[in-house]
């Protein structure tokens, strides 16, 4: 992650409508998982790429102890200032990977970092208890790749066949995938296309939060998935979200 993206990245992170419109669809997907499972909470979680901690925040009490694992040291700084009672890692996935079992694994937003992303998989899978759990989302379409895709670092954008394969080729056992940020995939598409057709893009800022209206408006309309994804597959969407399971028994 270049340094002007990561610093606009953290400024955004708290107001930003795709930053806390997610972080609501993520914890009614993580409740609904664990009504499935009959369970209250994870006595384990670990999130991977986990920034400054917010996510893990967000979802704090649906696990008994939280561990975070943050390539970049500020930001793993800022998510250990955030939360004193979980354990904070700095270090890149998969070298620093922390050691123990966990319930639940989050990356979010994060395989497509990796170069040899079913390797990742393949460690993650290693990191699950017997039934564990991985819930995963990842940015959709090669097609939409742009200046934002290569300010990040990424290698690849994804389709919902090819997290399934990627995930299955791992030994993951997928029980649930679907696309989302649906609601506003149209008019996204057309702002990401025209982003890709700039020539110059040397002075964007790609986390620039739009005035307060606006936002709340954005907020609004992406959040509303939060009474669709846990419970129906998007056909389509700016991203890509998948459930996946160890079935390894004890």
């Amino acid at each position: 992650m270049d340094a002007d993206f990561s610093r606009d990245y953290l400024s955004a992170e708290k107001r930003h409508w795709w930053f806390s419109a997610r972080r609501e669809i993520l914890k009614a997907v993580v409740k609904s998982l664990l009504r499935q499972r009959g369970q209250k909470k994870f006595g384990s979680a670990l999130e991977i790429g986990c920034f400054s901690g917010r996510n893990m925040l967000a979802l704090r009490d649906l696990s008994e102890h939280w561990v975070g694992l943050e390539p970049d040291p500020n930001a793993a700084a800022e998510a250990q200032r955030r939360l004193s009672d979980a354990e904070i890692v700095t270090g890149s996935f998969p070298e620093s990977a922390p050691g123990g079992k966990f319930d639940a694994i989050f990356a979010l937003d994060v395989l497509e970092h990796i170069k040899d992303d079913v390797g990742a998989l393949t460690k993650i899978k290693e990191m699950l208890t017997p039934g564990g759990v991985l819930l995963i989302t990842v940015p959709a379409y090669q097609w939409l790749w742009s200046a934002q895709d290569t300010a990040n670092h990424h290698f690849r954008r994804y389709t919902r066949p090819r997290l399934f394969t990627d995930l299955t080729a791992a030994g993951l056992t997928v029980e649930f995938d679907t696309y989302f940020n649906t609601i506003l995939f149209p008019p996204a598409m057309f702002s990401r296309l025209a982003l890709k057709l700039k020539k110059d893009t040397s002075d964007e800022k790609f986390w620039k939060i739009p005035p307060a209206w606006i936002n709340a408006v954005l907020h609004f309309l992406f959040s509303l998935e939060k009474y669709l994804v846990p419970y129906v597959s998007l056909p389509w969407g700016l991203s890509v979200m998948a459930v996946a399971k160890n079935r390894e028994k004890m």
